[in-house]
C-alpha cells in the first residue's frame, strides 16, 4: 500500500512476477520514494514471469502523457 496526505492504495506493478525483496529503508524514510526513486527509494524487486513486458514500459515525457491519456479515458477529473 502507498500511503500520501489525502490517498491510501495499493502499488500496481507493470510487470507480472513475483516481488522477492522489499526495500525496508522505506518504512523508515518514506520521502525517499520522492527524493530517490531510482536510488535509495526503490519500492521491490520483482522476479519476471514475463521478461517481453518490460519492452512495453515508458519513462519520462512518454510516461506523462500515457498517464494523461489514461486519466481523459477514464474520466478522472483532478
Amino acid at each position: 500500500m502507498l500511503e500520501s496526505a489525502k490517498w491510501v492504495g495499493p502499488v500496481i506493478s507493470p510487470v507480472t512476477g513475483t516481488v522477492i525483496e522489499i526495500n525496508d529503508k522505506l518504512r523508515r524514510k518514506p520521502s525517499l520514494i520522492n527524493d530517490d526513486p531510482y536510488g535509495d527509494g526503490w519500492i521491490a524487486k520483482i522476479k519476471l514471469e514475463k521478461p517481453e513486458e518490460l519492452k512495453e514500459l515508458v519513462t519520462g515525457e512518454e510516461a506523462l502523457k500515457k498517464q494523461e491519456e489514461d486519466i481523459i479515458e477514464r474520466g478522472i477529473s483532478r
